[in-house]
């Protein structure tokens, strides 16, 4: 569930500690001490640990479809501008919106809002849109538009464990509370970075079920000095989030486009 959120943990020690620990970015790793050269402390290893999952208050566990919104945002291909271009899901008729953004970030960032069947098609069968309007200048593609599916949310925990190792214990308590402070005090960004950043949102898709993880905390429990012939503590956080799994619904469903009362 955080493997990602390790990444991003390790690449921020790797910024943080680099004046107080020889070739951080070797030093810092995810895995365990085991497997670990330790011949050359301080050493630091990140470690996920079990994880459970709990229903959410309310949450039915009916399978009953409903329609949901997606958003996605596409490159423009420089080779065939025009598409096709394949989509996520299947969208429900008359349910698209399409943006295209040119100059993207930029001062003079210009973006066009499109019209289906007048600026673009769309194949419903392949989840494929091929355009009419011009887009080849343009830097890319923004969809907003509703899918059919069952989903369900669950809450996760999930244990990480950093482990510090190192020549002594001055050296091993030095690390811990430098660690300790840096994700505490980074704890805003790392959850937000997990949630949003493209690098470490996760999220999995695969034969028409998809997953996406979001984090809410990340809490440090406690810490436990290990005697061993080299000095080691191990700090133990609680990392708690959700699931979201959906499962895609392509057939059978539509858009109400019109409301007929009888008589009229």
């Amino acid at each position: 569930m955080i493997e990602k959120l390790i990444l991003k943990i390790i690449s921020l020690l790797v910024e943080t500690l680099a004046s107080v620990i020889p070739n951080a970015d070797q030093n810092i790793k995810a895995g365990t001490l085991e497997s670990t050269d330790s011949s050359n402390p301080p050493i630091i290893v990140l470690t996920p640990g079990s994880f459970i999952l709990s229903q959410q208050p309310g949450e039915a566990t009916s399978n009953e479809p409903r329609p949901e919104e997606f958003r996605e945002k596409l490159p423009v291909s420089k080779q065939e501008s025009l598409g096709p271009y394949i989509l996520t899901k299947t969208p429900l008729p008359g349910s698209i919106q399409c943006k295209v953004l040119f100059k993207e970030g930029k001062v003079t960032e210009k973006q066009v809002v499109l019209q289906e069947k007048q600026d673009f098609t769309i194949d419903y069968g392949k989840k494929q849109c091929s355009f009419t309007y011009d887009i080849s200048e343009a830097d890319s593609l923004f969809f907003i538009y509703s899918f059919v599916s069952i989903f369900t949310l669950r809450n996760f925990q999930q244990e990480l464990f950093i482990d510090v190792q190192a020549a002594s214990i001055s050296k091993i308590e030095q690390l811990t509370s430098l660690i300790a402070g840096c994700i505490l005090t980074y704890h805003d960004q790392l959850i937000q970075a997990y949630n949003q950043d493209p690098t470490y949102k996760t999220q999995y898709n695969a034969g028409g079920i998809g997953t996406v993880h979001y984090l809410n905390q990340i809490q440090l429990l406690e810490g436990k000095i290990i005697s061993t012939t080299s000095p080691k503590t191990s700090l133990k956080f609680i990392v708690s989030g959700q699931l979201k799994a959906t499962r895609e619904i392509t057939e059978g469903f539509g858009l109400i486009e019109k409301v007929r009362l009888l008589g009229i």
